[in-house]
């Protein structure tokens, strides 16, 4: 088995060449374009399409519920979201995996 070869104690590795700033500010806004193609055209394409998904974008759209929001501690909907979770599955779940005889 061979191990892997270092460079000698003192000497850096041999680095590629910089590319220019055109060729890296370039790359950047393709890398933005891209970026801005899949959040604002691909990703909303399943909501049309998919029911559930649909419904939650009308309820949220209909009760001006900021899903981003729920994410933060500091929130007030992140503490009820907590709660019906918990319930959720405290009362609904556990309950439907014990099987009835």
């Amino acid at each position: 088995m061979k191990q892997a070869e270092s460079a000698p104690c003192g000497e850096s590795p041999v680095h590629l060449e910089e590319a220019p700033l055109a060729k890296r500010l370039t790359r950047f806004a393709l890398a933005l374009a891209i970026f801005w193609l899949i959040v604002y055209v691909v990703a909303p394409i399943p909501v049309k399409y998919f029911e559930p998904l649909r419904k939650y974008a009308e309820v949220v759209d209909r009760t001006n519920i900021k899903p981003g929001a729920l994410y933060y501690s500091d929130v007030a909907q992140s503490l009820d979201s907590e709660i019906n979770n918990r319930d959720a599955i405290r009362f609904f779940v556990k309950k439907s995996a014990v099987p009835s005889n």
